[in-house]
């Protein structure tokens, strides 16, 4: 009898998690709050002036900023769409990107940065084959140094 509550539990909370995720990101006020939380928990200052749509389909933003010790992203309108039941096949299927007003700024440190394992040039294998369909990128500003 024991085990089978205990079993009964593992069950419940193992369905609870992906139904409850489910209900976030399928909801537009859920979707913002897992963003918001998501932006709140990143090592750099992440900011959005207003958020719409849902994570399920579609999302944009309008004044998105990120910004670190050595760089600053800024945003003016950003859009993105996903086909995210396509993930079941192996497939990630970006419908839209969408970003107007990019401005990238990257300042140089005096100090010695470390020595990274990571390879630029290694082959990337990914569980699952990426597909854009859409990528429009307008008014892009880049800037290094001071």
């Amino acid at each position: 009898m024991k085990m089978r509550i205990a079993l009964l539990i593992v069950m419940l909370v193992v369905l609870i998690i992906p139904v409850g995720l489910f209900g976030l990101i399928s909801s537009e006020a859920g979707s913002h709050w897992l963003l918001r939380t998501a932006f709140y928990v990143l090592p750099a200052h992440v900011s959005v002036a207003t958020m719409e749509g849902r994570l399920l389909d579609r999302i944009a933003f309008t004044d998105f900023h990120y910004q670190t010790a050595t760089e600053t992203i800024d945003v003016d309108d950003l859009a993105f769409a996903w086909q995210p039941y396509g993930l079941l096949s192996g497939t990630l299927k970006i419908a839209d990107v969408v970003i107007n007003g990019l401005n990238v700024r990257v300042i140089d440190t005096k100090e010695p940065q470390e020595k990274s394992n990571f390879d630029l040039t290694a082959e990337l294998k990914l569980p699952v084959q990426i597909i854009v369909e859409n990528f429009l990128l307008t008014d892009m500003q880049f800037q290094k140094g001071d």
